[in-house]
């Protein structure tokens, strides 16, 4: 399937994404010691995205020069030299790795803080000190109401996650 970077749906998802982008940026300048950030890939393995943003970086990938990674099954694609060659248009789940990001459970209204290890001691998570936390659910609930409309458009199955490996394929 051939799509216009320019859909509404695209625009929606580029929206999204800008906005968590925007967070990540804030909190990168906030704390200069926070470790999840370009360079660092202990967390770049393959994983699954929801087909909006599957066909979204789709339409942008002709413009960047990719060498596959093959050293490990489990690796993403487009790890080379512990870099991202698709820094600018990665995923969103790219862009949140390592933020300190809260879920909220509906049915007992408890919140969990989930964090990466490497931040923990320049982020207190045990409630010392003062620090953003990233909406996940917040985030999640946007991604799907935008992947269920994009796919009901184009007569696809918004439940099929694809592998970001699948890029390149």
């Amino acid at each position: 399937m051939i799509f216009d970077p320019n859909n509404r749906f695209f625009q929606e998802y580029k929206k999204i994404r800008d906005e968590t982008l925007k967070f990540y940026l804030r909190f990168e300048k906030d704390y200069r010691n926070f470790m999840c950030k370009k360079g660092c890939s202990e967390c770049c393995e393959e994983f699954s995205i929801l087909p909006v943003e599957f066909y979204y970086i789709n339409t942008l990938l002709k413009e960047y020069k990719i060498q596959a990674n093959k050293r490990d099954i489990r690796t993403c694609i487009f790890l080379k030299e512990n870099s991202c060659q698709i820094y600018d248009i990665r995923p969103v789940n790219c862009i949140i790795q390592g933020l300190p990001l809260l879920f909220r459970d509906i049915d007992s209204s408890t919140k969990e803080v989930v964090i990466c290890p490497k931040n923990e001691d320049i982020i207190s998570v045990k409630g010392k000190g003062k620090y953003r936390l990233f909406e996940y659910d917040l985030l999640l609930a946007k991604m799907i109401t935008i992947n269920e409309l994009f796919c009901q458009k184009y007569s696809l199955k918004s439940a099929d996650r694809i592998s970001v490996n699948d890029l390149l394929r």
